[in-house]
């Protein structure tokens, strides 16, 4: 399902529109996402071993971005997984660790070999250019999710809203929280919806 882009005031929002339209959007957000991971792992990987000397902290590294790479191709060759089953949440959050633990070597003040040789080998393999799209994708998932939620408790009465307590909470979680908190919300209801979808 695409973003809805456009969003007429008297549009009415279903719970089915809505369950539909989070599941597709958030499996649309970490597919790009993953890919995303691929495509600078690669380049990453590719100038580590293009480095003549490797210490064992450099080797490390290059294992932990092999695991990584061989990890997402697994991955996508499996088509009968979900984009969010247990196994590929897993594959995020050892993609986006691994990028946390690059940037912070990015930004550190440190001048050990290692660390100069992981900076330039980060500043070729374009980290930051991979951070502002990762930035750009939640972004607009936060705005495209952002307009359909509020279309679907605008038109809710006060008996309805009572009917769907884990919801309401939510929603009023998601209006008040930073951008991180509006995505961990939506992720909550991604899983609560893929529950009820496929129990």
């Amino acid at each position: 399902m695409e973003p809805i882009e456009v969003i007429l005031e008297t549009t009415v929002i279903t719970l089915d529109q809505l369950m539909n339209f989070t599941i597709s959007l958030t499996e649309a957000h970490c597919y790009t996402q993953i890919h995303l991971s691929h495509d600078f792992t690669t380049r990453m990987l590719k100038e580590l071993n293009a480095l003549p000397e490797k210490t064992e902290y450099i080797q490390t590294q290059i294992e932990r971005a092999t695991n990584i790479l061989e990890s997402i191709e697994k991955s996508a060759s499996n088509e009968s997984n979900c984009w969010l089953g247990e196994e590929r949440l897993a594959l995020l959050d050892g993609a986006t660790q691994l990028f946390v633990d690059l940037n912070v070597i990015a930004k550190s003040e440190e001048a050990t070999s290692d660390t100069v040789i992981i900076k330039k080998v980060l500043d070729k393999a374009d980290l930051q250019v991979l951070f502002k799209h990762v930035d750009d994708l939640v972004k607009t998932t936060e705005r495209n999710f952002s307009a359909v939620f509020h279309q679907f408790f605008r038109f809710l009465g006060d008996d309805e809203r009572k009917a769907f307590p884990n919801l309401r909470n939510l929603y009023d979680e998601y209006q008040t929280h930073s951008m991180e908190g509006k995505f961990k919300n939506i992720l909550k209801l991604y899983e609560m919806f893929n529950y009820y979808k496929y129990k």
